[in-house]
C-alpha cells in the first residue's frame, strides 16, 4: 500500500512539472481573445502597425500596458504636421515616431486627404484607417506639407477636430526656394520645366528690370505671410506650435523637446541620440538597433543648383520685410530672420 501511494505521488508531481510550463506558454502566447476592433496588450507586443512593418527598428516603440483590456486601435490624428515644402517635415515626423507616446503615420508618409479629391471621394473612416494602430496613451500624428497652402485644408481639419494641435515648421525661405526648385527639377514637374532658377523666381517689371515674382510657384510656396493667416484665424494661438526648420537641422533634439512640451509628453529626446552624417550633411537618429544612425531616404539632401550671390541677395532683400511681418503676425521669431 505504501509503495502504491509513493508511486502515485511521483506520478502526480511529474504531471505537474510537465503541465505548468505548458499552461504558462498557452496563457502568454494565446491570451484572452479581445473584443472586435482591437488587440489585447499582450497581442499588441507581437502586432506591428503599417509603420512598423516598413521600419522594423520601430518595434521597440510598441508599449505593452499592464491592463490586458488596453486595445491597439486606429484613431484620428490629434496633431497634424504641416509646413513649407523642404523644411524638414519628413525628418521631424520620422524622429518624433521614436517617442513611445507618438504614433506617426509613416505609410503613407503624406496622406494628402484634406487638400485633394480624396476628401470628397472617401469617408473619414477611410482616412482613419490610414493611421497607425495606437494605444490610448499615444498621440497619432500625420503630416502633409501641402496642407499649409490655401484655406481648404485648414477648414476641413477644423471640421474634423476644432481642438486639433497644429505643428508648423518653417525654414529660411531663400533656402526653401532653392530646395523646392531642385526637387521639382528632379521630379520633372512642369512648374519648372525648361526654366533656370533665375527664370523660375523672377519677372521683368515695367521698368524692364528683373524683380522677384511672388506669383511664381517657387516663390509662392516660400512666402509664408500668404498662408499663415488662415491657420491663425481658424485655430487659437495655443493650438499652434511654430518650429524653426533651420534650428532643427542644427540641433534636432532641441526642436523635438519643444514638440514634447507642446504635446505634454514625457521627456524622451536628448542630444546623445543623434549622430551627424557628413555625407548628407544632416543628423541621423541613433538607436541600439542602428548604431550608424537611422537616416532619411536618398532623395533627402539632394544637391542644389548653383545660385549666384547676386540672385540670392535679391531673394534675401525680397523676404526681409516679409519675415519681419511674419514675426509680428505670429509673435515668434526664427533663427533665420
Amino acid at each position: 500500500m505504501l509503495r502504491w501511494i509513493h508511486r502515485t505521488k511521483l506520478s502526480v508531481l511529474n504531471t505537474v512539472w510537465i503541465l505548468v510550463p505548458v499552461v504558462i506558454f498557452v496563457v502568454y502566447v494565446f491570451p484572452e481573445t479581445p473584443q472586435s476592433g482591437g488587440l489585447s496588450a499582450v497581442q499588441n507586443k507581437f502586432a506591428l502597425s503599417e509603420c512598423e512593418k516598413r521600419f522594423p527598428e520601430l518595434r521597440k516603440r510598441v508599449i505593452v500596458k499592464d491592463s490586458t483590456k488596453e486595445k491597439c486601435e486606429k484613431r484620428f490624428p490629434s496633431a497634424i504636421l504641416v509646413g513649407s515644402q523642404k523644411s524638414g517635415t519628413s525628418a521631424l515626423l520620422q524622429f518624433l515616431n521614436y517617442h513611445p507616446q507618438i504614433a506617426g503615420c509613416i505609410n503613407p508618409d503624406e496622406p494628402r486627404y484634406f487638400n485633394t479629391k480624396l476628401y470628397d471621394n472617401y469617408s473619414l473612416d477611410w482616412y482613419r484607417n490610414l493611421m497607425p494602430c495606437s494605444t490610448s496613451d499615444q498621440i497619432t500624428i500625420e503630416k502633409t506639407p501641402e496642407y499649409l497652402y490655401g484655406n481648404t485644408s485648414a477648414l476641413r481639419i477644423k471640421k474634423l477636430n476644432d481642438k486639433m494641435k497644429i505643428l508648423i515648421i518653417l525654414k529660411d525661405p531663400v533656402t526653401v526656394s532653392i530646395s523646392v526648385y531642385a526637387m521639382w527639377k528632379a521630379l520633372n514637374l512642369s512648374l519648372v520645366d525648361g526654366l533656370s532658377f533665375e527664370d523660375a523666381i523672377t519677372k521683368v517689371d515695367a521698368n524692364n528690370r528683373k524683380v522677384i515674382a511672388t506669383n511664381k510657384p517657387v516663390v509662392y510656396v516660400s512666402t509664408y505671410n500668404l498662408h499663415i493667416p488662415t491657420w491663425l484665424k481658424l485655430f487659437s494661438r495655443d493650438q499652434i506650435l511654430f518650429l524653426d526648420g533651420n534650428m532643427y537641422e542644427e540641433n534636432p533634439a532641441q526642436v523635438l523637446r519643444e514638440v514634447e512640451q507642446f504635446l505634454k509628453l514625457r521627456k524622451f529626446f536628448d542630444e546623445s541620440q543623434f549622430v551627424f552624417n557628413a555625407t548628407k550633411n544632416k543628423y541621423c537618429f541613433s538607436t541600439n538597433l542602428t548604431s550608424a544612425g537611422e537616416c532619411l531616404h536618398a532623395s533627402k539632401g539632394r544637391k542644389h543648383p548653383y545660385v549666384p550671390e547676386e540672385l540670392k541677395n535679391m531673394l534675401y532683400d525680397y523676404f526681409k520685410p516679409l519675415n519681419l511681418e511674419l514675426s509680428k503676425m505670429i509673435n515668434h521669431s526664427f533663427s533665420w530672420m
